[in-house]
């Protein structure tokens, strides 16, 4: 059977197409990266319940950034580098602590990764919508 985590979810699903949208945004080619806007314009502008769909995934990977964030340091910020730690713990259970906050440490970067992107995708979206309403208030006197 296949076990899919949430964190392998989260990056399989938001960070990659966030990731490969953002880097085809900054491409130096005005072709790609003007569709590339004018599609994360036209995500920006599906609404559900009135809000966008961007907006909602960016609280969304903010909250869950915030949750990870308390999470760590509820576990590990009062143990820095196993001051703390008995010294009469097996090599196993101390393996099996230190993998435990490597894994929390990976869940609030990946957080921190969803959050940032998404963000980021955000603001190039309303920059883009803002740009083409700009634009077409300077196209309308020039037809009339």
């Amino acid at each position: 059977p296949i076990m899919i985590t949430a964190a392998a979810l989260e990056v399989n699903l938001l960070i990659y197409p966030a990731f490969v949208l953002f880097i085809l945004t900054l491409v130096p080619i005005p072709f790609i990266s003007r569709r590339v806007c004018k599609l994360i314009a036209t995500i920006e502008n599906i609404r559900f319940q009135g809000v966008s769909v961007l907006m909602i995934i960016t609280i969304g990977a903010f909250i869950l950034f915030g949750l990870a964030m308390k999470e760590y340091r509820d576990r590990y910020a009062a143990i820095s580098g196993g001051d703390q730690l008995n010294l009469d713990t097996s090599r196993k259970a101390d393996q099996q602590f230190h993998s435990k906050k490597w894994r929390a440490e990976r869940n609030l970067y990946v957080h921190a990764m969803v959050a940032v992107l998404y963000s980021a995708l955000l603001k190039i979206a309303r920059l883009t919508l803002e740009n083409n309403a700009l634009q077409k208030k300077i196209e309308k006197p020039k037809q009339e």
